[in-house]
């Protein structure tokens, strides 16, 4: 009897939270999983009948239906879990995210803290809300400017260059085979240890012992788990599972390694606060604003989240972008022939790489974003109103302005906006162009976030992006290698029930390629990447 009635109570509560879930979404079309797919356990469930996981939006965006709904015709859709999870608004267009972020600091727009790494290791720029948040951001800011992006063009080049006498490609006669995806990892990872943290390490993997081996091998197991990490409950890491043991042991490495590095740090810095040191890189910046006796300084403690956020933020990221330029630029010869042009123009062979030359590497710059728009390394972002209700004036299914209330949560849907076929037409074509009148001012709104609290490390990123590219593309021609150009004709025609000798033509296998590769992206440490399917190798060859 008292199993019955405990029962009756918890469907009887669950139904009162499904219904109250309806009205506070004011009844709008959407979702209705049993879990809530951006948290544990409906974002690690995969995608089936009784649950939309985490990516459920990229996995139905080709079908273009949910349930009966047209996707692409829906501006804002809701999520109202019928188990367990907060309902929430799905915001699926580019000018309905810039009608709900058109004033965040005086709507007083939050970030939830389910969307950040608060629960890893503390608040950063990236979780606070409110006047912390523009503490954070007072001391932060100030760290990504001019010198600092002279110092990525220099660095990039540097690495570069390590990179390509480590792979002898300087000394090969004819073409190479190459697995591209772990070289630009690496180098995005050495160029964030020389520009953010100051930490001087080389192309080659430090074995030696010391604290800087030991804190870069922890780091890379830490951002290998960052999936894992992030969604499974804090409380099952201490089940005595050997796995589980070690993502956490890895993460509790690199955070203390890190607050020691901080002190180690401040005295190296003690009494020194000329301009020079401030720009030094991230990490002296903000080591340096723990000494500031304003209301805007930080306390020792916010120096290691800051930096693991930019950190976290920025590499695989970067080095998910990267990878996915030079792939589309592999498949689609003809972008990369213009690029390639451009570049030998404003950049030609024995010219000194400079942020001034970068600037002006225009269709260069376009195919990266535009690379970041087909794979966007950024899957959601994470809002919430607090005080203010936000009308928004939506065009699809119909004309009408729907009211996002107080106190709800908004996820900013970046895999749907960035392949919407109005805002983007044949939202899965690589074509550059649509980016070579996007303004800067635009820029983070389709690709480095939105609003005030877009990235502040876009500039950084889009040096070292840009620079890397212009120097890989200056010196060498990038293709597909033909076995995987095979391989898609052959699957397309396996099981054919009758016999042909129709062949595909090139550009026909390059597109079903594409297509294999999208269908596949995963995460990668924290970033959405492309897939790999039979190996994604890299054929380069010099262009002299």
């Amino acid at each position: 009897m008292i199993f019955a009635t405990v029962i009756a109570l918890g469907i009887t509560y669950r139904l009162y939270r499904f219904l109250h879930g309806l009205h506070k979404t004011n009844y709008l079309p959407g979702i209705r999983p049993l879990f809530d797919p951006t948290v544990f356990p409906g974002n690690v469930i995969p995608t089936c009948w009784f649950n939309y996981s985490f990516l459920w939006t990229w996995i139905f965006r080709k079908t273009g239906m949910v349930v009966a709904l047209p996707l692409p015709n829906y501006e804002v859709l809701s999520s109202v879990p019928i188990l367990a999870g907060t309902p929430f608004y799905y915001l699926r267009s580019v000018e309905v995210v810039r009608q709900f972020l058109g004033d965040e600091v005086k709507s007083q727009i939050i970030k939830p803290g389910a969307f950040t790494t608060v629960s890893l290791w503390g608040h950063s720029v990236a979780s606070q809300n409110g006047e912390d948040w523009k503490r954070h951001r007072r001391a932060v800011a100030p760290a990504f400017n001019q010198a600092m992006f002279s110092r990525v063009a220099e660095e990039t080049v540097a690495v570069y260059n390590e990179l390509v006498t480590s792979q002898e490609w300087d000394k090969a006669t004819h073409d190479v085979i190459v697995h591209i995806n772990p070289l630009i990892i690496r180098f995005t990872f050495v160029i964030l240890s020389r520009c953010g943290f100051g930490i001087p390490i080389s192309w080659e993997t430090n074995e030696d012992g010391s604290e800087d081996a030991i804190f870069e091998k922890a780091l890379t197991a830490a951002s290998e788990s960052f999936i894992p990490r992030f969604s499974i409950p804090n409380w099952l890491y201490a089940l005595p599972i050997k796995v589980l043991q070690d993502i956490h042991n890895a993460w509790d490495t690199v955070i203390i390694l890190m607050r020691k590095f901080t002190q180690a740090r401040r005295s190296d810095l003690a009494g020194c606060h000329e301009d020079g040191d401030r720009t030094k890189d991230v990490f002296t910046r903000l080591v340096l604003a723990t000494d500031e006796v304003e209301k805007h300084a930080l306390d020792v403690s916010e120096v290691t989240p800051n930096m693991l956020t930019l950190l976290f933020a920025g590499h695989d990221t970067t080095a998910s972008a990267i990878i996915t330029t030079l792939t589309m630029l592999a498949l689609w010869q003809d972008e990369q022939e213009k690029a390639h042009q451009e570049i030998v123009c404003k950049f030609p062979e024995g010219t000194p790489l400079t942020t001034d030359i970068c600037k002006g590497l225009k269709y260069v710059a376009a195919c990266v974003l535009e690379s970041n728009r087909l794979i966007p390394a950024t899957v959601y972002l994470g809002r919430g109103t607090t005080t203010t209700e936000i009308p928004i004036t939506i065009r699809r299914p119909r004309f009408e302005t729907i009211i996002i209330p107080k106190d709800a949560m908004v996820v900013i849907d970046q895999l749907s906006i960035l392949h919407n076929p109005i805002d983007f037409p044949a939202p899965d074509v690589y074509n550059p162009s649509r980016f070579l009148n996007e303004q800067e001012s635009d820029m983070p709104l389709t690709i480095f976030g939105a609003g005030p609290r877009a990235c502040l490390g876009r500039k950084f990123a889009m040096t070292e992006m840009v620079c890397f590219v212009a120097l890989f593309l200056r010196d060498w021609k990038v293709d597909i290698v033909l076995d995987d150009l095979a391989n898609v004709e052959g699957k397309a025609f396996n099981g054919s029930r009758t016999e042909t000798t129709t062949t595909m033509s090139d550009n026909e296998k390059r597109k079903r390629l594409q297509e294999q590769l999208m269908s596949d992206a995963v995460f990668s440490g924290t970033a959405f990447a492309l897939g790999k399917v039979w190996g994604v190798k890299t054929d380069c060859h010099s262009l002299d």
